[in-house]
């Protein structure tokens, strides 16, 4: 164990163990800790953010959002009481936030299950009715977030239109060499050791599959296909929930993170799987489609398609270790 992180207090590190599990653009995970006694500053990584497919920074900020979101909900779990000092999105260059925990009595475990049962499922989904409650339930928990709404899709129809920005969206990005080369970088083999980006195994392929995948996408191979199978996994969705927000920069783009991380856990509290497809949302004005289809004035931030798993593959993209995200 590293020196510094054996003068961390023991409960500081065991709510990092939680913290690390959050969900990051293509598992880039961007973000490191910084420890001082029973205070963590989440503190943007530049090492690991994207250029070619994230150029606003959007995703990063969002991101970013997730994991400040994750922390919080872990120290609930873990029995720890939050103090934010402080929350900024002027500069990814400063701390954009710090928080000190200190213990209570009061714990809950349920939410702990949730971080951890919590995963990206990239496989196709079978027909089923959504619980009544549950579009309710995420709009509840969002609703102390400033400037940030949740809205659910579900007739079929609207749903193919959203399949079909998508295809398109995912075409325009796959026609950027810059975009691919950066991509593929994210794509690691099934036996890869490699702790950042996707593994194959985690876009349900093989051995085999996994080397096809990284090449193809850089070389612009069967980038029609890859397409279409974006907008299958739409079309296959029980539903789509969409994370909106009045406004378009990095203080709405870090509620917007706090959002998805509040849904994806009553998503996976309601038994049902979750994943993101960000083409319809970042490529070109595709997102301004989908907001009449909702009748919104908001911008889109994130959409999330669920539905119950066509097979049970739980295997979930390697994490960076706390050693590695301290600093």
């Amino acid at each position: 164990m590293d020196m510094n992180k054996r003068q961390i207090p023991a409960f500081i590190i065991e709510l990092l163990e939680y913290a690390r599990l959050a969900p990051s653009v293509h598992n880039t995970q961007p973000w490191h800790f910084k420890v001082n006694g029973s205070t963590v500053s989440l503190i943007a990584a530049s090492d690991r953010f994207l250029k070619a497919g994230d150029p606003t920074q959007r995703e990063l900020w969002i991101s970013l959002g997730v994991c400040l979101e994750t922390l919080l909900q872990a120290a609930r779990g873990l029995g720890l009481h939050a103090s934010i000092q402080s929350i900024q999105t002027d500069t990814i260059n400063h701390p954009i936030a710090n928080i000190t925990f200190t213990p209570t009595s009061q714990k809950a475990p349920d939410t702990l299950d949730i971080l951890k049962n919590r995963h990206s499922y990239r496989g196709a989904m079978q027909p089923a009715q959504l619980p009544a409650l549950l579009i309710e339930n995420c709009r509840s928990v969002v609703s102390n977030l400033p400037g940030v709404s949740v809205s659910l899709l579900q007739d079929k129809v609207a749903i193919k239109y959203v399949a079909g920005f998508t295809y398109k969206g995912m075409r325009l990005a796959l026609s950027s060499s810059e975009f691919r080369k950066e991509l593929a970088e994210l794509i690691n083999y099934n036996w890869s050791s490699r702790r950042i980006g996707m593994h194959g195994f985690v876009l349900n392929h093989g051995a085999i599959g996994s080397i096809w995948e990284k090449w193809s996408i850089a070389l612009g191979l069967d980038t029609k296909r890859k397409a279409r199978v974006d907008q299958k996994k739409v079309l296959e969705a029980s539903g789509l929930i969409f994370i909106s927000t009045t406004g378009d920069v990095s203080s709405f783009w870090l509620n917007a993170g706090r959002a998805y991380m509040r849904v994806a856990m009553e998503v996976t509290k309601s038994g049902f799987a979750q994943s993101t497809l960000a083409a319809p949302i970042e490529a070109a004005s595709f997102h301004e489609d989908i907001e009449k289809i909702l009748q919104t004035t908001n911008r889109i931030q994130a959409m999330i398609r669920i539905g119950k798993p066509a097979h049970s593959n739980k295997r979930t993209s390697p994490r960076l270790s706390v050693d590695e995200l301290l600093t």
